[in-house]
């Protein structure tokens, strides 16, 4: 998947039915657009992050995913760029389904770091202009 410029990937939601009846599902992150761990891997070297999740339907799998062992870790939200997401099962029911949403806002916008300073400025300058006022009068 991608995000936007502009853009940060806040959630990563479970929907409804995720694997049917069982709570061992996998999913990983990876930066880029091509999953270059392979499945077979002893090691979450690689990953930003993953976790195992359940049956629970609704649930925001983001933050959990910064806490995998091994996992290079990452501080939510996923900033704009390109993931690659990766799910796997680790039963043998053949019932499964996955089922994810992904939701995007807008990035926050950082005030420039000049901004404070110039604004306790101005705010000085208005109290001085406040008392010369008062003095004249």
């Amino acid at each position: 998947m991608t995000v936007q410029d502009g853009f940060v990937l806040d959630a990563s939601i479970t929907g409804v039915g995720n694997n049917t009846g069982l709570s061992r599902s996998f999913i990983g992150v990876q930066s880029g657009s091509v999953m270059t761990v392979p499945p077979t891997a002893t090691s979450a070297t690689g990953l930003l992050g993953w976790t195992h999740y359940g049956t629970a339907d609704g649930i925001n799998l983001l933050p959990a995913l910064d806490t995998g062992i091994g996992a290079t870790g990452f501080t939510g939200p996923l900033a704009a760029g390109a993931y690659t997401f990766w799910f796997n099962e680790v039963s043998s029911d053949a019932g499964l389904a996955f089922d994810m949403n992904f939701h995007t806002t807008p990035a926050p916008v950082p005030l420039p770091a000049a901004l404070p300073p110039l604004l306790s400025g101005l705010a000085g300058f208005g109290l001085m202009g406040r008392r010369r006022t008062a003095i004249t009068a």
